[in-house]
């Protein structure tokens, strides 16, 4: 099950790019994420240590970037242990140029090996396409960390 969130930014991809890369930044713009490191080198292999709370469970796990194209994609795998069970979450953000000054990020994250139950994953699905936004979501904060030009 994959959910998908696109936002036009007023930025170009180079400065969305700083902001994402690099994995100690993920708590500035995804408020779940309550802790991630920085890898010595910012490659496909790198790893981190990543930390999420949901609720009131925090969830520690393993990092690590699967993909990386520079100023067009990202690709992290967080990987852990949920409930006695290896959870498995892709991240991918995508980085489109619309003009001179204005990218389309896409945030696609894959909750299919998360170790969450089908109804729950069926439900955030659903709850994504028709569901009214609550609040600030993580593109919305990396466009609240753009400078503004």
């Amino acid at each position: 099950m994959k959910i998908v969130e696109s936002k036009l930014i007023n930025a170009t991809p180079g400065m969305v790019w700083e902001i994402i890369q690099d994995p100690g930044n993920m708590p500035a713009w995804n408020h779940k994420c309550v802790f991630s490191e920085t890898p010595n080198e910012i490659i496909v292999g790198a790893q981190f240590a990543v930390a999420y709370q949901m609720s009131r469970e925090r969830q520690e796990m393993r990092g690590e970037i699967i993909g990386y194209e520079p100023e067009r994609l990202i690709h992290f795998r967080y990987s852990g242990e949920q409930n006695g069970k290896l959870s498995v979450v892709d991240e991918i953000l995508e980085l489109e140029s619309r003009g001179a000054d204005k990218v389309l990020v896409r945030n696609i994250v894959d909750i299919t090996k998360s170790g969450l139950p089908k109804w729950v994953q069926v439900l955030a699905f659903v709850l994504s396409k028709i569901g009214r936004k609550m609040g600030d979501g993580p593109l919305d904060h990396i466009e609240g960390l753009i400078p503004k030009f």
